[in-house]
């Protein structure tokens, strides 16, 4: 026995229209899901941007603080070098003082023997300072005494030329003699 069947074409069309609408309608829902749980996650990482970004700054504030704790000690140390270096120009300037009012009395008394007379002898040289000089010589006779005064002024190299006693008695003396350098003289003792 054969069986009838009946296309039913209308029933078929509906089916057809169900199943693709429930396609569409899983599509449409997935990505309104997908575009729910990104608006979400957006709205959410907003909101938390502010504390995040205090979360950042807190950590390269302390960070900070961590590396200057550690130059606390380089700090010192540059103090330390600051300090010193001053101690050190005070001295340089100290030596510079030190050798600048510090002369060698021999080429000063070099040729101050030169001009001496005969039979002069130096008993005594100092150099208290300023280009002064003190000599205390023994000359022989009166006449001496004139000619190393008068050797010593002509000499050019002495601005000022003082005998503090002379005798003209005709013996030997001692005279004390106070002399002091022209300016632009200093070079005779190897400073200028």
């Amino acid at each position: 026995m054969q069986q009838k069947t009946e296309f039913n074409f209308l029933l078929a069309w509906q089916k057809q229209q169900a199943l693709a609408s429930g396609k569409r309608i899983s599509q449409t829902s997935t990505l309104m899901m997908v575009a729910l749980v990104t608006g979400f996650l957006f709205i959410l990482g907003g909101a938390s941007a502010p504390w995040l970004w205090e979360y950042h700054l807190t950590r390269q504030l302390n960070a900070l603080n961590a590396q200057i704790a550690g130059m606390a000690n380089v700090e010192t140390k540059v103090q330390q070098l600051t300090s010193l270096q001053t101690q050190k120009k005070k001295e340089e300037q100290l030596e510079a003082d030190i050798k600048k009012n510090t002369q060698d009395p021999g080429p000063v008394l070099d040729k101050l023997s030169k001009l001496l007379p005969t039979g002069t002898k130096v008993n005594a040289f100092s150099m208290p300072g300023d280009n002064t000089f003190n000599v205390n010589v023994t000359v022989l006779t009166p006449v001496d005494v004139a000619r190393l005064w008068s050797s010593v002024r002509d000499s050019g190299l002495f601005e000022n030329v003082d005998i503090k006693t002379v005798s003209l008695e005709d013996k030997e003396q001692q005279l004390a003699l106070t002399l002091k350098l022209k300016p632009g003289k200093e070079s005779i003792n190897g400073t200028k």
